[in-house]
């Protein structure tokens, strides 16, 4: 195949492209609502267990006695409740 049929052809299958967001409209539809593409995050059950509780304790630092206090330590547990998904929210038609 010549340089020019193998060109000629690549026009004839590329020369009208194709756009994926757009779809043939009957001219005499109407236009009864409009939405948005909105995700929603998943949503988990929390909850948290005790490992280490809270701690105070008396420290000689700077020539004086100190009372310091350690946090509780807590591991979170989550649950899937409901996973990500994508709605349609209606929004006005300007």
């Amino acid at each position: 195949m010549s340089r020019l049929a193998r060109a000629a052809f690549g026009i004839i299958l590329l020369g009208s492209p194709l756009y994926a967001g757009e779809v043939y409209v009957d001219p005499n539809a109407r236009l009864l609502a409009c939405y948005k593409e909105v995700v929603k995050p998943a949503e988990y059950y929390v909850t948290k267990e005790l490992i280490k509780p809270a701690e105070k304790k008396y420290i000689r630092r700077n020539d004086r006695i100190e009372l310091i206090e350690n946090p509780a330590i807590y591991k979170e547990n989550r649950t899937l409740k409901s996973p990500r998904a994508t709605v349609l929210e209606e929004i006005p038609c300007d």
